[in-house]
């Protein structure tokens, strides 16, 4: 694992996880383990400017009782997920040098002219673990994940299977889908933690 400091608020972080670990992320993304749903939408859904089409996210399942418990599950119950997110708790932790707490589990699929609009997933005092997942990736399908900086400009990082940004969840961000060149999704899974 290799960490790069971007910014005071943003790190790359390249061979997140060991392989293993990977390999059994990857494989959450199978269709005939867990149900693709395209369905998500940003916080501005139903805004006026809500003009892009829905993308995809891995179906959270959660053991809620009831529908109001299951709508705010923020983690759901995929086991390898939040096996992934508790190593993320370290990781996380060791770059930050807090302790941190997972907070909320997303995935993201996208393929081509699915584009993501410009978002935060939380307050300053959180931080997002955004992982690349795929099996393989040419720079020619953009992809990139596209973040603001604590100047106010926008920083653009290619899209490199186990590899992960590390940024203040209050940050402007989004995922480029990718271009007509990909055969391929582009599949990421985003841990929010706070730290406390």
């Amino acid at each position: 694992m290799k960490v790069t400091k971007r910014d005071e608020a943003i790190y790359s972080i390249d061979d997140v996880l060991a392989p293993r670990y990977y390999e059994n992320l990857l494989e959450e993304f199978i269709p005939a383990h867990n149900n693709w749903v395209f369905r998500k939408k940003e916080w501005n859904a139903g805004s006026k400017d809500d003009k892009y089409p829905m993308w995809g996210n891995l179906q959270k399942a959660t053991n809620a009782v009831n529908k109001d418990a299951y709508t705010n599950s923020m983690l759901g119950d995929n086991h390898v997920l939040l096996n992934v997110g508790s190593i993320g708790t370290l990781i996380v932790g060791s770059i930050l040098k807090k302790p941190v707490e997972l907070m909320r589990v997303n995935t993201n699929i996208q393929f081509m002219g699915q584009e993501s609009t410009f978002h935060t997933d939380g307050f300053p005092h959180e931080w997002t673990l955004n992982i690349f997942v795929s099996e393989r990736w040419d720079g020619e399908w953009g992809g990139e994940f596209v973040c603001e900086n604590s100047t106010g400009d926008y920083t653009g990082f290619p899209f490199k299977p186990n590899c992960a940004i590390l940024f203040r969840a209050s940050l402007m961000h989004k995922g480029v889908a990718p271009n007509r060149f990909s055969p391929i999704e582009r599949k990421t899974v985003a841990y929010t933690y706070r730290e406390y």
